[in-house]
């Protein structure tokens, strides 16, 4: 015999999140305009030529398994501003946590490459660090207001800082023949 259906209640759907997805459409905007400019091979707007930004660019950081490195962060802005235009419910929520702590974890290391390897600092890249902490901290204010949220903070805390670890860690193992183009 078939175990009866429960009668669980139906939430309203999530709505859209404005505020992240504005974010989110910043930070695209910014990576997408440094991919344009390792492509085109351009100088960057309000950077004097052989500045930082002109530094950072032509670094063998710059790209990662011979696609720009900022290709992968529009990638991931697009992915955060998809899941908050959708509405973050619990689950898609999470997604987009783990998907800030990861832009963070990977923001930091390639900052900390930049000021400590290279020499070098691009302001478009310290804002667009700036922008994915915000997006970190708007929805880590916003995970109170999840209805039926049993996710306990954690163990959020633990996946977002682990997905932030392990995938700079990850970055060095890729050989620098694939890393540069």
């Amino acid at each position: 015999m078939a175990s009866p259906k429960r009668n669980l209640p139906v939430g309203a759907p999530a709505r859209p999140d404005l505020l992240v997805t504005g974010l989110a459409a910043a930070g695209f905007a910014i990576a997408a305009y440094l991919t344009w400019l390792k492509w085109a091979g351009g100088s960057a707007a309000v950077c004097l030529s052989g500045s930082g930004c002109d530094i950072v660019q032509s670094s063998r950081y710059a790209m990662l398994l011979g696609v720009p490195t900022a290709l992968w962060g529009a990638a991931l802005y697009a992915a955060v501003g998809v899941l908050a235009a959708m509405g973050l419910g619990p689950r898609r929520w999470r997604w987009a946590f783990h998907l800030a702590a990861a832009g963070i974890g990977v923001s930091v290391y390639l900052t900390a490459l930049s000021v400590l390897v290279i020499h070098a600092t691009c302001a478009y890249c310290l804002a667009s660090t700036a922008l994915m902490l915000t997006i970190f901290l708007v929805l880590w204010w916003r995970r109170a207001a999840l209805p039926g949220r049993r996710a306990r903070v954690g163990s959020l805390v633990a996946g977002g800082l682990a997905v932030a670890v392990l995938v700079p860690a990850l970055v060095p193992l890729v050989p620098p023949a694939a890393a540069c183009a």
